[in-house]
C-alpha cells in the first residue's frame, strides 16, 4: 500500500512516508537517522549484503530468544510489521 499521491507532478516526486523515524547512537559520537519502512515480501528469498553478518525472518516468539540478542527497538518495530500483516 502507497501513501503517495496518485498525480502527476513533473517537478516534484513523492516519497512514500516511512512508518518510524528515528536517531540512534552507530559509533559515538557519530548518531544515524533511520527511515523505516514496512512492506509485505512477495517470497522468503533475500540477498545478502556485506553490510550484515546474518539475515533471517523472525516469528513473534522468535523475537523474544535471548539467543538472538535483539535490540527492544527491532524488537517493537517487527511486532509493529506483524500487527500490518
Amino acid at each position: 500500500m502507497s501513501n503517495r499521491p496518485d498525480i502527476s507532478s513533473p517537478e516534484t516526486k513523492f516519497l512514500p512516508t516511512p512508518n518510524y523515524v528515528d536517531v540512534h547512537e552507530a559509533n559515538p559520537p557519530h548518531k544515524h537517522i533511520s527511515f523505516n519502512y514496512f512492506a509485505l515480501a512477495k517470497n522468503d528469498v533475500f540477498t545478502a549484503s556485506d553490510e550484515h553478518l546474518e539475515v533471517r525472518w523472525f516469528s513473534d516468539k522468535e523475537l523474544e530468544d535471548s539467543k538472538y540478542a535483539l535490540s527492544p527497538s527491532v524488537k517493537f518495530y517487527a511486532r509493529e510489521s506483524i500487527k500490518l500483516v
